[in-house]
C-alpha cells in the first residue's frame, strides 16, 4: 500500500485535519512546525508526483524534479527561507 505524504503531514501535526488546514499555517511558526514533521520524512518513502504535489501546494507554485530527493531537499530549503524571512 502506498503511502500518502498528505496524509502523513496532517496527521503529525497538531491542530490540523484536512489538506487546506496546511495553508492556515503560513507565518514562522506554522513553517517551523511543517519543517520539522518534514525534515522527519524519508523521501524514498513517497512517490515523485507526491513531492510534487506537497511542494506545489505548501509553497503555492508550480514546481518540477527528476528525483524525490531533490524535491525533499527543495521543499525543506523553501521552507528555511521562508522562516528566515518571516523572522
Amino acid at each position: 500500500m502506498e503511502k500518502d505524504i498528505f496524509e502523513d503531514i496532517i496527521n503529525s501535526l497538531e491542530d490540523c485535519n484536512y489538506i487546506s488546514d496546511l495553508r492556515t499555517m503560513l507565518g514562522s511558526q506554522g513553517y517551523l512546525r511543517l519543517l520539522q514533521v518534514i525534515e522527519n520524512l524519508r523521501y524514498d518513502d513517497y512517490t515523485l508526483n507526491q513531492w510534487c504535489e506537497i511542494s506545489e501546494y505548501i509553497l503555492m507554485k508550480n514546481v518540477e524534479f527528476k528525483s524525490n530527493q531533490e524535491a525533499y531537499e527543495y521543499l525543506i530549503n523553501e521552507l528555511k527561507k521562508s522562516i528566515s524571512l518571516l523572522q
